[in-house]
């Protein structure tokens, strides 16, 4: 069964659903409004997840390196006073 969250210009907001499809019932105002919400977070997170998998296997080592660095590091480290434990990537 498939189920879809529709309005038309100056139509009442509907669910419709089925094979045909069949009116079930109207849309409160809330639910339009977390439809419209959940719909922003998911094209942000596009955004987010498009960024990650566009990386090359270079990016994707040194990332996995800069979070065990930064996992297992003492938060008092400092680079500084101890260059020999300097990272070799950029955090």
């Amino acid at each position: 069964m498939h189920t879809s969250v529709g309005s038309r210009q100056n139509a009442t907001l509907q669910v419709w659903g089925g094979v045909p499809a069949r009116f079930i019932r109207k849309v409160s105002p809330d639910e339009a409004a977390a439809v419209e919400q959940a719909a922003a977070e998911t094209a942000d997170l596009a955004k987010v997840h498009s960024s990650e998998a566009s990386k090359t296997w270079e990016q994707l080592e040194q990332d996995k390196v800069a979070a065990h660095d930064l996992a297992t590091r003492d938060p008092d480290y400092n680079s500084e006073y101890y260059p020999e434990f300097k990272p070799k990537v950029k955090i």
